[in-house]
């Protein structure tokens, strides 16, 4: 098994030579770049590692080999792993437990399974049914996420009126791969068109001196992301088809940590993965506007539920609790978070305390 876990890598960039690639073969590890790479681009992300990187690491796996890798990424995000796995004609296999997260995981790396032309007619469709507007006489049947609750109203009232009525055309008019494609690019654009922005956390465009967003082309926001997505498709695809046989993947909607039972033993040939950075408060509540206007949860209750079941936990649910031991065979690293635990004590859960017990519940 070889982990590649690009934490535990910080050498990545600075050792890349010209061409992006060290002397071992791995590349540049950067995420940026997918932010401009077909299918990888098709949700914004805060963090993570590069295509190019996953792809270096297969690459030099298969040749080693000299047959299709069975790939695993147990902390799978947006699915940067099982869309090279795909890609490079390997069989793959994804756990994620954001739901957000997991569904454009599950639309990626199923993209060699869409029907281009089917997918085409849709969002022709779509564009018919944005021109009639018919939203301005007939009031939408989808309603605002009741549970959603934040500081200032997430959509000016033009914009969320639009937005509802989108949402009864992707409730009322997909369905399958394309209801999960439909659902995608409505939550990769929303934040844009809505009183918030990336800071990078999730705020007010208030708090961060912007002015609210009181009018915008939601439909044909939503349609020119589906259009993007369409061409990646279509690329994507042929590229396959010029390369080699096609891979597939499968994406579980689950802890890693709880369900690894899915994974038969012995059944993995590489693992490239990077595990939640030391600060998942973002993780999860940087997606609440598109996990509840999806669908996706429904009630804090599950908000709570997933922030419980994260990798490491998340910091309000375990700094206030009882002292967290370190789990035996770190010496120095106990060292460490007992020297943390011990700085700034009179701020209780805020203090050394509450961040001890958060570095020692995620090690």
């Amino acid at each position: 098994m070889d982990s590649q876990n690009t934490q535990a890598s910080p050498e990545g960039s600075a050792a890349a030579n010209e061409g992006g690639a060290r002397k071992d073969g791995i590349r540049d590890t950067a995420f940026s770049e997918n932010r401009k790479r077909g299918v990888h681009r098709w949700t914004p992300w805060i963090a993570g590692f590069s295509g190019s990187f996953v792809s270096g690491v297969l690459e030099r796996e298969s040749r080693r080999s000299g047959e299709p890798l069975r790939v695993l990424d147990p902390f799978a995000g947006v699915g940067t792993t099982l869309v090279e796995a795909v890609a490079g004609g390997h069989d793959a296999i994804g756990f994620e437990i954001n739901p957000y997260a997991a569904l454009a995981c599950e639309a990626k790396a199923g993209v060699l399974g869409y029907d281009a032309g089917m997918f085409a007619d849709a969002i022709a469709r779509f564009r018919a049914w944005a021109d009639e507007k018919a939203w301005l006489n007939s009031p939408p049947a989808a309603e605002p996420p009741p549970a959603f609750a934040t500081r200032a109203p997430f959509f000016s009232p033009e914009i969320e009126l639009q937005t509802l009525a989108c949402v009864d055309f992707i409730r009322e008019k997909t369905d399958g791969w394309a209801r999960k494609l439909f659902d995608l690019a409505l939550g990769s654009v929303m934040v844009g068109f809505s009183n918030y922005s990336y800071e990078p956390s999730l705020g007010t465009r208030a708090g961060a001196g912007k002015p609210n967003i009181e009018s915008a082309d939601v439909a044909g926001t939503i349609e020119r992301k589906l259009r993007d997505m369409l061409g990646d498709i279509v690329e994507f695809q042929a590229d396959a088809a010029r390369n080699g046989g096609p891979g597939a993947a499968v994406v579980h909607r689950a802890s890693y940590m709880e369900r690894s039972d899915r994974v038969a033993g012995g059944s993995v040939d590489a693992v490239v993965t990077s595990p939640p950075y030391m600060n998942n408060y973002h993780y999860i509540r940087n997606t609440r506007p598109q996990l509840y206007w999806l669908g996706l949860v429904g009630d804090p209750s599950e908000l709570k539920e997933i922030e419980r079941g994260s990798f490491g936990r998340f910091w309000q649910t375990v700094r206030a609790g009882a002292e967290v031991e370190l789990a035996p065979g770190l010496p120095h690293l106990r060292e460490l978070i007992d020297e943390l635990r011990s700085r700034n004590s009179e701020n209780g859960a805020y203090g050394g305390p509450g961040w001890a017990n958060y570095a020692a519940t995620y090690f």
